[in-house]
């Protein structure tokens, strides 16, 4: 199931660099928002269930690109979570003396449809596949501890044209969690484990974003 899912993901995901090899009607879009995660799953050494949550600032890179002479775009989208609090790894709030450090970051793929309701005002909706990853890693041994919750989300956008190329993108982004995998892995010289179990879950990740969107 894992690897089928991999393999959805990753066809979905490049759809939009596909597509810019033959179409030039491309968007770029960057800023900044606010994304909360929060997500369960089952532990890969106990099998015993747990949840993992984070919220903060984010800092993100849109890329769509216009499927030929239509209003339907696809999008690749990345997104990295900045200023992090309130941050709890498998049921164990994190704290600076713990000798690890975190990150916490969103891969989407998906398609929506564009609507211009005037020269002004334009809105966008569509559907997306999400890769949400939280990840631990030991500051001495380099152990990294992994959560990655796949989600389906929704593209909401609002545009507002400043001229034909140039726009402020307002977007929300609500993604349902249904498959959760837990990850521990160690390098030690030529020795590499990794130990992993994933099963069918439920979470949910919000994010809300403003930034400039540029039409080439």
């Amino acid at each position: 199931m894992k690897k089928v899912l991999a393999i959805i993901l990753f066809l979905f995901m490049s759809a939009g660099f596909l597509f810019a090899f033959t179409l030039s009607d491309s968007t770029v879009t960057v800023g900044i928002g606010f994304d909360t995660i929060s997500g369960s799953g089952y532990s890969y050494d106990t099998g015993e269930s747990f949840n993992s949550r984070i919220l903060g600032g984010s800092a993100y890179l849109l890329y769509d690109v216009r499927l030929g002479q239509s209003n339907w775009f696809t999008r690749l989208g990345y997104e990295y979570i900045l200023l992090q609090s309130n941050s709890v790894f498998k049921d164990v709030p994190y704290s600076k003396e713990s000798g690890y450090s975190k990150s916490a970051s969103k891969n989407r793929g998906g398609v929506y449809y564009a609507y211009n309701a005037s020269k002004v005002v334009g809105f966008c909706l569509g559907v997306s596949l999400t890769d949400i990853t939280m990840k631990m890693t030991n500051n001495e041994t380099g152990i990294k501890l992994t959560n990655s919750f796949y989600a389906i989300g929704l593209i909401a956008d609002c545009q507002f044209f400043f001229s034909e190329r140039l726009s402020a993108r307002f977007s929300l982004n609500p993604d349902f969690i249904f498959l959760t995998t837990d990850q521990y892995h160690m390098v030690d010289g030529t020795y590499d484990l990794t130990m992993s179990r994933s099963g069918f879950s439920a979470g949910y990740a919000v994010g809300a974003k403003a930034g400039l969107s540029y039409r080439f």
